[in-house]
């Protein structure tokens, strides 16, 4: 009797496994399948590798880096770079939002996240967002160089040219060029106007209300990508670890590689996404600059 109970455990977990594939397989098939709804040459400045790798697990993922113009505090600091400041509250209505009864809330001082909303968001590449950050940047160095002209053996002076220039350089050589520029609820709608698939990436995202406690201000947080990462296919490890060479650390379960940052990109990536707006990586190489 507890055989029988034992072949009947094993069939049904057996079962479920091979429809828990199936669906996952049918889901890469559904997404692949047709015409791409975004290709576009990435970098490790938008595709970041994670710092360690468990012995345990082989796999390898590279985590999607983005980021958007956020009200600003002061010129070198966003005070949240996942706020962007077109995520306001006709936005945030827009996507469905109750805008009226978290007012109602925050007036009588019951605070708390709201539900995150599976939005879609747009995702736009080394355009005019990335531009006009560092543009900006690019103007403040100016700034303070002038400042530090006039009094060069000024201290203040000479750490704030300091700080202009390290922004300046991070932007333009470092960090990413992925910028969140609008979201909606249907991507056809956003396809249509972000129509250019090697610029635009649409693809879904969770969205929650926060508040401004002094203005009262309401407005909207990305607060992640619903596929944060991209899994690296097998056949491209060989090329990956020949950039990016990870070591075994002594007494440890992990492999971990050694970086100075910030540092150069050192390989580019392929990146497309399918009818599900879901990324697969369709190609690894060592990066090469492209000519100005």
């Amino acid at each position: 009797m507890k055989n029988h109970a034992a072949k009947k455990l094993f069939f049904t977990a057996f079962l479920l496994l091979a429809v828990t594939n199936l669906i996952v397989l049918w889901g890469v098939y559904t997404n692949r399948n047709g015409e791409q709804e975004a290709k576009l040459l990435l970098t490790e400045r938008e595709l970041q590798p994670p710092y360690r790798i468990s012995d345990e697990n082989s796999g390898l993922s590279l985590t999607i880096i983005w980021r958007s113009i956020g009200k600003k505090d002061d010129i070198y600091r966003s005070i949240n770079q996942h706020a962007p400041v077109w995520l306001d509250a006709e936005k945030l209505k827009s996507l469905g939002f109750d805008i009226d009864t978290y007012r109602e809330k925050t007036d009588e001082k019951r605070y708390g996240y709201t539900t995150t909303k599976e939005c879609f968001i747009v995702l736009e590449f080394n355009g005019e967002r990335y531009n006009r950050d560092l543009e900006e940047a690019l103007e403040e160095l100016t700034a303070q160089e002038t400042v530090l002209r006039s009094d060069p053996d000024n201290a203040s002076a000479q750490r704030i040219y300091k700080r202009a220039q390290e922004r300046a350089e991070a932007i333009e050589k470092y960090e990413t060029r992925l910028y969140a520029v609008d979201a909606g609820i249907d991507p056809e709608t956003l396809k249509e106007k972000y129509s250019d698939s090697s610029t635009y990436i649409i693809t879904k995202a969770g969205i929650r209300l926060s508040n401004d406690f002094k203005s009262k201000e309401i407005y909207g947080v990305i607060s992640g990508l619903s596929i944060p990462r991209v899994h690296v296919p097998t056949r491209f490890r060989p090329v990956f670890d020949s950039i990016i060479p990870y070591t075994h650390q002594t007494g440890r379960n992990y492999k971990r590689h050694k970086t100075t940052s910030p540092h150069p990109p050192r390989y580019q990536v392929t990146i497309a996404y399918g009818k599900r707006h879901e990324p697969w990586i369709s190609s690894i190489e060592p990066y090469k600059e492209t000519p100005k």
